[in-house]
């Protein structure tokens, strides 16, 4: 196994190592070197802080599956993907560096769909599902998570080979868009690191509210530290970090 990771921010790695390495895997000095604080990015992305992470999550149940398909979308985080997307564009940076994964196929198709529809800048993305991505690598990347329901059911997102990928592919930033809610009541302990609660808890979230009304998303003004907002929401960080030293459930 090589020890030595050249790619990664070093905040982004060291959640990749703990998370699949047992934290055995250490950034080069050439990227310990590199220097973020006045990259552009940050006056439209302040959320991002140190970590050149940030969690973009949303209070609704959005995943859905076609009565025909196995595969699942969720338009929620289709939205707020569009939203971070245009914020991009404001900044000029290349759309041909920035990919948005997709843990399904069928969430990959509606993006692209969403995309063609609005053109320009959003015609040279790259979209790919995790497995297309693997060996890829991009300046920016937006994850799409997709699971969002009740029973806090993650079907193949419990896969750490996957996740691994999924999470690995950015030169810098890493933008994660998901339902914290679900993942955090999963209680699996290697999404409960993932999240940040043992090894970067400074890793900020953003909220988005969606309106049924009209099906539009608002992003709300604030961001929080991660402990920060599962506390306000109700979910205990003692009882997580409990969760932490127990073996994953098979």
């Amino acid at each position: 196994m090589l020890r030595t990771q050249y790619r990664l921010p070093d905040p982004c790695a060291t959640v990749v190592s703990h998370f699949m390495y047992d934290g055995q895997v250490v950034s080069a000095a050439s990227v310990l070197s590199r220097n973020y604080s006045n990259n552009i990015i940050l006056k439209q992305f302040p959320e991002l802080g140190a970590c050149n992470m940030a969690w973009y999550t949303y209070g609704e149940f959005g995943e859905s599956k076609e009565k025909s398909e196995h595969s699942k979308y969720n338009l929620i985080e289709v939205d707020i993907t569009i939203h971070l997307v245009q914020q991009l564009e404001t900044l000029n940076w290349d759309p041909k560096s920035i990919c948005i994964i997709a843990m399904y196929e069928r969430q990959t198709a509606i993006l692209k769909q969403r995309f063609s529809q609005l053109g320009g800048f959003f015609n040279n993305l790259n979209v790919l599902t995790v497995d297309a991505s693997q060996g890829k690598e991009f300046s920016v990347v937006i994850l799409n998570w997709v699971r969002s329901n009740k029973g806090h059911n993650l079907g193949f997102l419990r896969c750490k080979r996957r996740m691994n990928v999924s999470i690995s592919r950015q030169k810098n930033y890493l933008l994660l868009v998901g339902h914290l809610p679900t993942l955090y009541g999963s209680k699996l302990p290697d999404f409960l690191q993932l999240i940040g609660l043992q090894h970067n808890q400074q890793i900020r979230v953003k909220e988005f509210s969606y309106s049924t009304t009209n099906c539009q998303i608002e992003p709300h003004n604030s961001y929080n530290p991660i402990a920060q907002y599962l506390q306000s929401h109700g979910m205990q960080i003692k009882e997580a970090l409990d969760h932490l030293s127990r073996p994953a459930a098979v």
